[in-house]
C-alpha cells in the first residue's frame, strides 16, 4: 500500500506543485541532520547547486526523496538512499546514530526502539519506491 500512496501523491501533489515540494526539501537541507554540528552555515553556493540537482528531477523521484528526508531529516542522507549509495539499513542507521549510541550508553527505550522500527519499515518502502521510479524512467 504504501508505494500506491507514493505513486498517487508523485500523480496528484507533486506533479501539479513541484515548487512546495522542491521548497520542503530545500528547507531540509538548510537544516539537514548530517550538517546539524557544522560549526557555520552551509554556503549558499552548495545549497543552489542542490537546489538545481534537485529541480532536475521528476516527480516520482522527488515523491521518494521527500518521503525519505522527511523520515530521516536529511536531504543528504535522502540523495545516497536515491543514488544507491546507501541502503535503506545504512541510512537509516546514519540518521539515528545519536540514539545509538545514547541506547548503548544509558540503556534502551522500548518505545524509541519501536518508534525506529516502525521508521525503517517506512524508509524500505521508500527506497522500493525510488528503485522503481528509476527503472521505469
Amino acid at each position: 500500500m504504501p508505494l500506491t500512496g507514493f505513486a498517487n501523491t508523485a500523480i496528484d501533489h507533486v506533479r501539479t506543485d513541484r515548487a512546495t515540494v522542491l521548497k520542503r526539501l530545500n528547507d531540509f537541507a538548510r537544516h539537514d541532520l548530517v550538517c546539524y554540528r557544522a560549526a557555520e552555515p552551509q554556503p549558499q553556493s552548495a545549497l543552489d547547486r542542490l537546489a538545481h540537482h534537485l529541480a532536475a528531477r521528476d516527480e516520482f523521484a522527488l515523491t521518494g526523496l521527500v518521503a525519505a528526508a522527511g523520515n530521516l531529516k536529511s536531504v543528504v542522507l535522502a540523495l545516497s538512499l536515491a543514488d544507491g549509495r546507501l541502503d535503506a539499513a545504512a541510512a537509516h542507521e546514519a540518521a539515528h546514530i545519536d540514539e545509538t549510541f545514547q541506547a548503548e550508553t544509558w540503556g534502551r527505550d522500548d518505545e524509541a526502539m519501536e518508534r525506529r522500527v516502525n521508521l525503517k519499515a517506512e524508509l524500505e518502502a521508500c527506497e522500493a519506491f525510488i528503485r522503481l521510479a528509476k527503472a521505469a524512467a
